[in-house]
């Protein structure tokens, strides 16, 4: 609990401080490791809370159109999107 209550101050202050149009977040992924979906969809959740106390849209994009956006290839490794 303490890390998203800081995760969501840290985020409160980097959105106040630019204060964006919208904020764009990678739809979950499914693993096989369930815990970690889980816990992804918890910071998913802070991060949308926070957002949205900011009156700030939020849109979601498959991981795909991500990799894609930023690569070209929509099954880039995390290597090449970094």
């Amino acid at each position: 609990q303490d890390k998203l209550k800081a995760l969501y101050n840290c985020f409160s202050e980097i959105l106040s401080q630019y204060h964006p149009d919208s904020v764009a977040i990678e739809d979950i992924f499914y693993s096989k490791n369930i815990k970690s979906t889980i816990k992804l969809g918890y910071i998913k959740g802070t991060v949308f809370l926070a957002a949205i106390h900011k009156g700030i849209k939020v849109v979601e994009y498959a991981p795909t159109k991500v990799k894609s956006s930023v690569t070209g290839n929509g099954r880039a490794t995390k290597d090449s999107v970094r």
